[in-house]
């Protein structure tokens, strides 16, 4: 077999021990995958997309050598150069000074290319600088940096960190305490929430007796919630369901209380999820958001970067978005910590 012309490489140190770095790794590339729709075995074997119909061929084979703590994933082309095959291994091994080396190596690609250009240099170079080196150049930059963190903790929350604050979030608090009060559930209710994150509001809003409906656009935020919650799933007292707030998984009419906690300020169409809203409230239904006025940018409660990916509504623009989705009896207030809830009602 010809040696690879081009073998990608990449290191990455960290300062934790080879032990925690290699939990850590396993369990993010876990998930990572998951996000783009490719499913691991539970041990070695085939890597498979969710979607995938019976039958398919896997994604890739993946075999984890927890001793050596090492991952290699191998993958062939299907019906195109199936002799070929590419490997991905990555590795963590104890640093020079301490703490961590992640290496990461790719091989094999460039006689895939080669199979169908064959062996010109600047296609090679082609393939790593589109794929490896222009992409790694552009996530590193600050905005893309900026957009990863407000994703990993704010917008789209995930990871080990994101699963730990969103267990119990203290910080959001104030603005659970102020929603619950505006809206005085009893055992009648049956309350939206949007944004459900990790389902601390929801348990508490259970305590009432009320039955509940979690939505949420992050995967890991369902799962997270489901384990918060798991008696009253299983009471069929909440169901957690994957969705946009722009278009909301439900039937017109069908709950009497909707409740978004600090989620407000990231939806790029805020008046079409009023909207929704409002078609999902029963008449008489009330709503409670919580969200942070715009003079508390930069502070703990909007950090940067996550306040300049949002919008922070003045409390008369909250009160007009309100209106202009119909809702009725409009009031913006201050909760203990600054933060603004809007309240309101469906005729």
């Amino acid at each position: 077999m010809a040696s690879p012309k081009v073998v990608v490489r990449v290191e990455v140190l960290a300062a934790a021990s080879p032990k925690a770095v290699w939990r850590q790794l396993s369990e993010e590339l876990v998930l990572s995958d998951a996000a783009h729709d490719a499913i691991w075995p539970a041990r070695n074997g085939p890597i498979q997309r969710r979607t995938a119909e019976p039958g398919s061929p896997p994604l890739a084979e993946i075999t984890i050598d927890s001793e050596r703590r090492q991952i290699r994933r191998m993958s062939r082309p299907v019906g195109w150069a199936e002799e070929i095959q590419s490997e991905v291994l990555i590795s963590v091994r104890p640093g020079k000074q301490g703490g961590s080396r992640i290496l990461l190596r790719a091989r094999g690609w460039d006689r895939m290319v080669e199979s169908v250009l064959g062996p010109a240099t600047d296609d090679l170079l082609g393939w790593a600088v589109d794929q490896v080196l222009a992409p790694l150049s552009r996530v590193a930059t600050a905005d893309a940096i900026g957009d990863w963190l407000t994703d990993r903790v704010a917008r789209r929350p995930q990871g080990t960190r994101a699963r730990r604050i969103y267990r119990s979030p203290k910080a959001h608090q104030p603005g659970f305490q102020a929603i619950l009060k505006a809206l005085a559930l009893t055992p009648n209710d049956r309350l939206l929430e949007i944004g459900c994150g990790g389902g601390a509001l929801l348990h508490a809003a259970l305590a009432t007796g009320c039955t509940a409906i979690g939505v949420d656009h992050s995967p890991e935020m369902i799962r997270l919630s489901h384990q918060q919650n798991l008696k009253a799933v299983g009471e069929g007292r909440l169901a957690l369901v994957p969705g946009q707030a722009e278009a909301l998984p439900l039937p017109a009419l069908w709950v009497s209380a909707v409740a978004m906690a600090t989620v407000f300020f990231f939806f790029p169409d805020p008046l079409a999820v009023l909207q929704e809203c409002r078609r999902v409230l029963r008449p008489g239904g009330r709503l409670a958001v919580f969200t942070i006025p715009p003079e508390l940018r930069g502070t703990p409660a909007a950090p940067e970067p996550m306040a300049s990916r949002g919008h922070l509504y003045t409390d008369q623009e909250l009160s007009d978005l309100a209106l202009a989705a119909g809702f009725a009896d409009v009031t913006v207030s201050r909760a203990a910590n600054g933060g603004q809830l809007l309240s309101a009602r469906r005729h």
